[in-house]
């Protein structure tokens, strides 16, 4: 929020802008050689088949990329589907789609396979992120060097790095912050563009991240909402009238974008909301980085250890920003205080530490608001996300007043000295696990020679279940979604809203997983229960593999315990192509 009238800053001239996008150009390309490495294990691997685990999250993004495929080319709607959960079905909306990256990207899913999508998308993330900020950061400096830098902690923060190992694209795509940075900025700042012009353009964005995360687009709101309320209250103590007129300019902007928004999402909302297979209740989010602490912040805290590779990609915290940077900011308030940008990003990024720490603080605000409807569903440590964005823009304006009042060599020298000690813990921490571990899709004989030969309308029940971290969604979408499956993956697999046979699921869910201590045993009212649940199913095969699958050894019970259980409830199976099946009477999926 301005707290002056905005300074006439000279046109820039045509060489200069040159010089710029010039800039731009290779600081996405250095960007985008970071981004390679990190996956170059998987891209090398193989980029039509490899993936970063061989395990659920993974694999329900391929799954995502594959569903708005088959359903544009059959005619059905690409937001439901019952292919996965049959029969109550998912609603792609309610969950974590991304479905921008899934449509921008249909040529690639036909032309080469939905998990060569996921990898292009994963590559693609970083970059545009990275690019996007430092696009906002020339804006507001003078050194695309500067920039540079401030868009690179921003793509590669520790929470993006540690989310990208399991293919998390929703968090690590995070285009949409620094360009609606831009556009507040144009509309109570710089005030060249009409606000009309500035305020589309913001609701378009607004819908953009609608469609890449929904969960993003909440704590983009309310880290809008809360850094204009802190801008707005510190501009009123030092210039009423200044913000008087930034109000006036920059409102009516904010007012065509929260109608475009609306207008557009109005119908997309409320389907996730309250569409077919939407979540019933908060969503069940199981493990995610440690909650953030006051000490996190300061202190190189060791985040978790990827479970599928426990001898790399140990990332530290994500809300970790280091002595060096801190005081490096403290510092450049003090001497260049009278930079009023410098002051808006430090303010900006308090605000966005004060939302990213633990509920168990009284002064944080999660802990008032964390059991608010659709806020519940939030993780709220992933502002670390939205963190990197101020905190970059700041150490930009640093560097760019170091390069500026010292224009010789020791002036260089200082800011080089001082980037670098700001940079280097994150570069560590990206050696350290980097680059991703590499995986190959695991595709059962079973499913190589029968499953594109079944008949329309089948139904599987195929085990090692998708909360033992599998990879059959991967499979199922490699066959063109050809067959349905009882249960999945995602944040609202907890089985809440998937219909009356939720006892089966919990049920199977302690038969399949070895976290258990021990197999359920079949009680005559267990056996009715799941006799009932597979026909309310509609299932036609039940599918135990005899191998293990590669991520599979510490989290599912073993093959051989499942099948003696099955065993027991519908009698003998077939020993087929590496599988024990179960043909039980065929009932017609749904569509």
């Amino acid at each position: 929020m301005a707290t002056h009238a905005p300074v006439a800053e000279p046109a820039l001239n045509v060489g200069l802008r040159s010089r710029r996008r010039f800039a731009l150009a290779g600081g996405a390309a250095a960007y985008l050689a970071l981004a390679v490495a990190t996956s170059w294990s998987v891209l090398s691997l193989s980029t039509t088949r490899g993936t970063t685990c061989a395990c659920a999250d993974p694999s329900l993004f391929v799954w995502f990329f594959e569903w708005p495929l088959v359903a544009l080319s059959h005619g059905t709607n690409p937001f439901y589907s019952s292919a996965m959960f049959h029969p109550e079905g998912i609603n792609l909306l309610s969950n974590t789609s991304v479905t921008a990256w899934s449509f921008v990207l249909l040529p690639v899913t036909a032309l080469f396979g939905p998990i060569a999508s996921l990898n292009v998308a994963l590559v693609a993330a970083p970059v545009l992120s990275g690019a996007a900020a430092m696009w906002t950061a020339q804006r507001w400096v003078r050194s695309s060097l500067a920039a540079f830098v401030a868009g690179g902690l921003y793509a590669f923060s520790p929470l993006v790095l540690f989310t990208g190992a399991g293919a998390h694209l929703m968090l690590t795509s995070l285009v949409v912050p620094p360009l609606a940075v831009a556009c507040l900025d144009e509309l109570f700042w710089r005030r060249r563009q009409p606000a009309v012009r500035v305020g589309i353009a913001l609701g378009a964005l607004a819908i953009l991240q609608f469609f890449a995360s929904t969960e993003m687009l909440v704590m983009l709101s309310v880290a809008v909402v809360a850094s204009l309320v802190v801008l707005a209250a510190a501009a009123a103590l030092a210039d009423r009238r200044a913000l008087a007129i930034a109000v006036r300019h920059g409102a009516p902007g904010l007012g065509v974008a929260a109608a475009i928004a609306l207008a557009v999402l109005a119908w997309p909302a409320w389907y996730a909301l309250f569409g077919p297979g939407h979540q019933v209740g908060a969503l069940s989010l199981g493990s995610h980085p440690p909650l953030a602490s006051v000490r996190s912040f300061v202190a190189a805290v060791p985040g978790p250890a990827l479970w599928w590779s426990p001898t790399s990609g140990r990332f530290m915290s994500p809300s970790y920003l280091g002595p060096p940077l801190i005081a490096t900011l403290l510092v450049g308030l003090v001497v260049f205080r009278r930079s009023l940008r410098l002051r808006a990003a430090v303010a900006i990024a308090a605000v966005l530490a004060w939302l990213t720490l633990s509920p168990m603080y009284g002064f944080g605000v999660w802990h008032y608001v964390h059991r608010i409807p659709i806020l519940d569903d939030v993780v709220n440590i992933r502002f670390s996300a939205l963190l990197f964005l101020p905190v970059g823009l700041a150490l930009a304006v640093v560097l760019d007043e170091v390069l500026h009042r010292r224009r010789d060599a020791l002036g260089v020298a200082l800011a080089l000295l001082i980037g670098a000690a700001c940079v280097t813990p994150f570069a560590l921490n990206a050696a350290n696990g980097l680059p991703y571990h590499a995986s190959a899709v695991w595709e059962p004989l079973w499913y190589q020679r029968n499953v594109d030969r079944l008949a329309p309308g089948q139904v599987i029940l195929g085990f090692p279940l998708f909360n033992t971290s599998e990879d059959l969604l991967s499979v199922q979408a490699l066959h063109g979604m050809h067959y349905a499956v009882v249960g999945g993956s995602g944040p609202d697999a907890n089985f809440e809203g998937q219909g009356r046979e939720g006892l089966a699921y919990r049920l199977l869910e302690r038969l399949s997983s070895s976290g258990f201590a021990s197999t359920p045993p079949i009680w005559r009212n267990q056996r009715e229960d799941v006799l009932a649940a597979l026909k309310a199913w509609g299932v036609t095969y039940v599918v135990v593999t005899v191998a293990r699958g590669p991520g599979t050894l510490n989290v599912a019970r073993p093959p051989a315990v499942v099948a003696a259980w099955f065993r027991t409830l519908l009698g003998p199976p077939r020993l087929e192509d590496g599988a024990w099946v179960w043909h039980l009477a065929r009932r017609p999926a749904a569509s």
